[in-house]
């Protein structure tokens, strides 16, 4: 899974009696995990690598450290994923969850294993632009996902190049599934100003603090293509402020209707 998962709600890094380490035991009531490796770790927890004993088979596992401050966060996206159940798993380019449960204080949600993120790839491969050919399957890809959260009433919210996991480039080059929902809701009940995205892949909507809809995701997949096309950053900055007038300066200033209704501007 990708290594990087920043959220707005704020889940703890520090774990009091860390049951997730190289060699350790997930217990569920179906069957135990075996930690292999860390994949990635965050202010939210950690997903590792780890073995499903009953069958041997590879998967990762995304462990949250259960706390009150962010109880409502955690179970926003175990409603969320619920609701990615209801998807066709061959179709949606959606990572496949199998299982979620609880273990001595700590949430963990089971998805398929997959290879590595766009942005690992691209960080081997220097920033190296992709072929056209490449940027086209993994855009038709994403337009299928992001249609199959539509129909699910989902905004992902957090688009970028972390969250788009490469399937299995030795054998299905530039196979993509879209993953992380931690921040994944129904975008008109998004309050406004709220903030959410990865900075340099923040729509106008967010950084203005306009009412959200599923647009938001549309600037992000924008930002994605642009930075495989490119081999950098769109649009980039150290704040809000910064990335606005990247945006202004390539796309000029938005409508006047949109300054006017953003209560950021």
């Amino acid at each position: 899974m990708a290594h990087s998962y920043q959220h707005w709600c704020p889940y703890p890094s520090a774990y009091e009696h860390n049951i997730v380490e190289i060699g350790s035991i997930l217990f569920s009531r179906q069957t135990n995990y075996l930690v292999q490796s860390i994949l990635g770790e965050g202010t939210f927890g950690k997903v590792v690598k780890c073995i499903r004993l009953k069958d041997n088979k590879t998967v990762a596992v995304k462990v949250i450290k259960k706390e009150e401050d962010y109880y409502d966060c955690v179970e926003d996206e175990i409603l969320a994923l619920l609701k990615l159940k209801n998807l066709d798993p061959e179709i949606c380019n959606i990572v496949q969850i199998h299982a979620a449960f609880f273990d001595r204080g700590y949430f963990c949600f089971v998805f398929e294993y997959l290879d590595k993120s766009l942005f690992d790839y691209m960080v081997e491969n220097d920033f190296r632009p992709l072929p056209l050919e490449g940027i086209r399957l993994i855009v038709q890809q994403l337009a299928v996902a992001l249609q199959s959260l539509r129909s699910v009433g989902l905004t992902h919210c957090d688009i970028k190049l972390d969250n788009i996991m490469l399937e299995d480039h030795e054998k299905q080059p530039f196979r993509i599934k879209l993953i992380d929902f931690g921040l994944a809701d129904v975008a008109s009940s998004i309050p406004q100003g709220s903030v959410i995205q990865a900075l340099c892949y923040r729509s106008p909507e967010v950084l203005l603090g306009l009412p959200l809809t599923e647009a938001v995701d549309m600037w992000s997949l924008g930002c994605v293509v642009g930075e495989l096309h490119l081999g950098d950053r769109l649009f980039d900055g150290n704040n809000e402020y910064d990335m606005m007038r990247s945006i202004v300066e390539l796309l000029g200033q938005p409508p006047n209707r949109m300054l006017d209704a953003g209560i950021k501007t």
